[in-house]
């Protein structure tokens, strides 16, 4: 059961990091220096691996630990009701 509860918090947290990649990538691709790099003939690729990837890097791993911490703090939570039990952990 708390398999599948990980599971699920997981798998919604992946969910909630494509989210913030694909947003921040859009937010990126239409500030000026993207579109000044398209203009000096640079491809989307190049764009994107030189100059977008890099900001928004910095938003996914920060969001990326925040999940961690909250996977981690339920994970805690866990351990609290589990050891609340009568007879077990004294």
């Amino acid at each position: 059961m708390v398999v599948s509860r990980r599971f699920d918090w997981i798998a919604a947290s992946i969910g909630r990091i494509a989210q913030t990649v694909r947003g921040n990538l859009i937010t990126e691709n239409r500030q000026p220096y993207a579109r000044y790099a398209v203009a000096e003939g640079l491809s989307p690729s190049q764009v994107l691996s030189e100059h977008t990837a890099r900001n928004v890097g910095v938003a996914v791993s920060t969001y990326s630990l925040w999940e961690f911490v909250r996977l981690i703090a339920g994970a805690s939570v866990v351990v609290e009701v589990v050891f609340a039990w009568p007879g077990v952990g004294q």
